[in-house]
């Protein structure tokens, strides 16, 4: 037999090798890492994203008046003020910031902030604003990705003379 035939393989064999390795890897870093942090946020791949099916009870609830097209929410030092707010199509809720710092508006849920990524508002200083116009009928959570205990919901429903 020829020793030298066993001592070199053609690319292609070692491009395969690769790819198969690189395959496997992935298939692993991909079932024990990125997987369960999909899961962890909430809506798997080519899953629904979780929806509020009840309204919270909170004592801050607070319902725009039917006339108004503005809504507000203030982010205080303890949290958004008020946590639920339940508006019309087509309302402008603005934030402001009167906390003492730097925070931000951030799409549920953390961190990913991937559920309702139009609420990605991103950060703004004590005293200034950020606004969104909510024209889809839903229910949409947000919270500060500098203190995620601080978050809110917003209630996007028709009054019952719509229907």
């Amino acid at each position: 037999m020829d020793n030298q035939s066993y001592g070199k393989m053609p690319v292609w064999q070692w491009v395969v090798i690769y790819l198969l390795v690189g395959g496997i890897i992935y298939g692993l870093f991909y079932s024990f890492v990125l997987y369960k942090n999909q899961n962890r946020a909430g809506a798997p791949y080519g899953g629904e994203p979780p929806m509020y099916t009840e309204p919270v009870d909170d004592p801050n609830r607070v319902e725009v008046n039917e006339d108004s097209t503005i809504a507000e929410v203030e982010l205080t030092e303890e949290g958004f003020v008020p946590s639920e707010l339940t508006v019309e199509p087509g309302t402008t809720v603005t934030w402001k910031n009167v906390s003492g710092g730097v925070a931000t508006v951030n799409s549920a849920d953390h961190p990913t902030h991937q559920l309702f990524a139009f609420l990605n508002l991103g950060e703004f200083e004590d005293g200034s604003e950020l606004t969104l116009t909510f024209d889809e009928v839903g229910t949409y959570s947000y919270h500060n990705h500098y203190s995620p205990g601080q978050g809110g919901t917003i209630v996007v429903e028709r009054s019952e003379s719509e229907y």
